[in-house]
């Protein structure tokens, strides 16, 4: 079964956006480079990973790299729950 993955985007200042993906809020933040950072869904903690890029790069390439840690993070969450059951 294929998951529905939703985006939605809030600016929030001049150089810092929120993304839903997967129920996780990614915050792009820029600075000496473009920051990611992971918050849970429900609680909102921050997790202790976060994505980076630099500025050439761009802030899509944070937001993507920031996805990919969303999907570990899923695809473990998971797998830890069928080893529990």
């Amino acid at each position: 079964m294929q998951r529905r993955i939703s985006t939605s985007y809030n600016y929030a200042g001049d150089y810092a956006l929120d993304d839903s993906y997967r129920g996780y809020t990614i915050r792009v933040t820029r600075a000496a480079q473009w920051h990611a950072i992971l918050l849970e869904p429900g609680t909102g903690a921050v997790l202790p990973t976060k994505a980076t890029a630099l500025l050439r790069e761009g802030r899509g390439i944070a937001m993507d790299r920031a996805r990919k840690l969303v999907d570990i993070y899923v695809t473990a969450s998971e797998f830890s729950r069928e080893r529990a059951a």
